[in-house]
């Protein structure tokens, strides 16, 4: 099996895997869960769809992927904040449950889903949005990473893009860690706890959803920390001060 092969082999099955938690979550309404697996499945399909157009030696010579890059690439910048806001969003909800300092909001009430949509989206959305600004060409095409954003190695991409990659995940972080705290603290009450709160969680499904978001937050939060530290190698390796005719140059 090639690399290629391999990629699309292990991103199906990803993408399969996620479909029961979708289809559970969706049935119960946990909005930040929701959309962290919708932006797993389109990164997943993407990589599907990429390794498959570009995984060849002739990659370059393949179609150019207008209109789907020109998606995908925006859709990636996004999901690499989005995850880590999902995450942070998820493990506060988890953290409100455990605390149950006060009544939890239904998950079907429309006060918890606007929280949760603007806690969950709002970032992710604005960076897609702003990132033109730091855009130098509409996209590029790698072998078997197929489309990929072309961001100009200044200070403010590292600003508006990589720092918020890295915040996120750290806020990630700590709201996991609380609430490993806080659930190894009252790991006998749990149960109770999650029954009169009306979470709609048994304990194994808490656990499942605790499970998942540390594995994210074990691949997020280092990769965020090399890419923040790799931008700024970058900006201070090319002197660069940013301009924004240059970086939209039309002669490039």
């Amino acid at each position: 099996m090639g690399y290629s092969q391999a990629i699309i082999a292990l991103s199906v099955i990803a993408f399969l895997v996620l479909l029961p938690p979708l289809a559970w979550h969706s049935n119960t309404r946990n909005t930040p869960a929701i959309i962290l697996i919708v932006w797993l499945l389109l990164m997943d399909l993407k990589a599907i769809v990429d390794a498959s157009v570009w995984g060849g030696a002739d990659f370059r010579d393949k179609w150019l992927g207008h209109g789907w890059c020109d998606i995908m690439t925006k859709l990636q910048v996004g999901a690499n904040v989005g995850v880590s806001c999902a995450v942070a969003n998820i493990a506060f909800n988890l953290l409100r449950i455990l605390k149950a300092n006060k009544e939890i909001p239904d998950n079907r009430s429309w006060k918890k889903i606007r929280v949760d949509l603007a806690i969950s989206l709002v970032f992710p959305i604005i960076i897609m949005s702003v990132i033109y600004v730091v855009q130098v060409f509409r996209y590029g095409i790698f072998r078997y990473n197929g489309c990929q954003a072309m961001l100009s190695p200044t200070w403010l991409t590292t600003i508006l893009y990589t720092l918020w990659m890295l915040v996120w995940s750290l806020i990630g972080f700590i709201y996991a860690s609380l609430l490993l705290f806080v659930f190894y603290r009252k790991r006998q009450d749990v149960r109770d706890i999650l029954h009169c709160t009306n979470s709609g969680l048994n304990i194994s499904r808490f656990a499942r959803l605790l499970v998942f978001c540390m594995l994210i937050i074990l691949v997020m939060f280092p990769f965020s920390i090399y890419s923040f530290v790799s931008d700024l190698k970058h900006v201070n390796a090319s002197y660069r001060h940013y301009s924004f005719s240059e970086t939209h140059n039309s002669g490039i």
